[in-house]
């Protein structure tokens, strides 16, 4: 069953650069996912009830009426737990956090004029087909090298595999911070129950990891040609936690698109294979009950 995303937003035709907002997402995403698009919410709720291949929802913050986007966020949480939202903002992301408040199931805020930008859009493909196909990053691995201050990513789904230096400001937090996520991925790590990792707690745990994070996050995604959000997301995700976010990793839509075309000529060759194999030892027995074949 092909996986769909669904963006609800009461203008989808909202003018985004010089396209709008439903062509720009029907563009990055075709071949990939189907996009649909849904101005009602209670509409949008049907649809997510009856449709499990919706696995993604891309949620405008502001609705002319009721329910907001927070609001929607809930409802979507208690039709599907596992549905995972990016949120759509016009304004000044930290300013929509505040509003929004914080929710597991949203992991980025995306301002929508970002998506002008060519390379924004690969980032958010990427991310989104991590969401989609591996929100657990159950095919990752992180290892880290104390000795000579290096991480190392791997996707044991893919191949790919990168050692990047650790940032050397904060590289024994990057550390615990790693470990931690890489640990539980899925979790999520609240900051204040990693006991010792912030030295003074009177600046605030959230601020001090979110320092972390982006020192760590600056290495990986230059090493990673800023294709993706890189290893760490702490508010970002929309909650007080840190948890591993990796990306699809690689050179942008293209080879996304690429490695989903070679996975889905693997299976219709498998699907021939196996239905000739069947038909092979059909035709092994018919001869040998005529003494034909032994």
């Amino acid at each position: 069953m092909p996986y769909k995303i669904l963006c609800i937003d009461d203008i989808p035709g909202e003018i985004i650069g010089n396209v709008s907002l439903e062509d720009t997402l029907k563009s990055i995403f075709k071949k990939n996912y189907d996009v649909l698009f849904e101005k009602d919410p209670l509409r949008a709720y049907e649809l997510i009830k009856n449709d499990p291949s919706i696995k993604l929802v891309f949620l405008d913050i502001d609705f002319n009426g009721d329910p907001l986007g927070p609001q929607i966020a809930d409802v979507l949480k208690s039709i599907n737990p596992d549905l995972k939202i990016i949120v759509l903002t016009s304004i000044n992301r930290h300013g929509e956090k505040i509003r929004f408040g914080k929710k597991s199931n949203v992991r980025k805020y995306v301002i929508k004029k970002e998506l002008q930008d060519d390379k924004f859009k690969m980032r958010v493909v990427n991310l989104s087909t991590a969401l989609i196909e591996d929100p657990e990053n159950k095919n990752w691995m992180i290892s880290i090298d104390d000795e000579n201050e290096t991480i190392t990513m791997e996707n044991i789904f893919t191949g790919y595999k990168k050692t990047v230096n650790m940032p050397t400001k904060a590289r024994q937090k990057s550390s615990a911070l790693l470990y931690s996520c890489s640990i539980r991925p899925n979790e999520g790590i609240k900051s204040i129950e990693m006991r010792g990792f912030v030295d003074d707690p009177s600046i605030g745990a959230d601020k001090y990891v979110n320092e972390i994070v982006y020192d760590t996050n600056a290495v990986v995604r230059e090493a990673t040609e800023w294709m993706t959000w890189g290893i760490l997301d702490s508010l970002g995700c929309g909650t007080s936690e840190v948890r591993l976010i990796i990306g699809k990793v690689g050179s942008g839509p293209n080879n996304i698109i690429a490695d989903k075309k070679e996975k889905e000529d693997y299976a219709e060759l498998r699907r021939q294979y196996d239905a000739l194999d069947k038909r092979v030892l059909y035709i092994e027995t018919i001869l040998k009950a005529k003494g034909i074949l032994e």
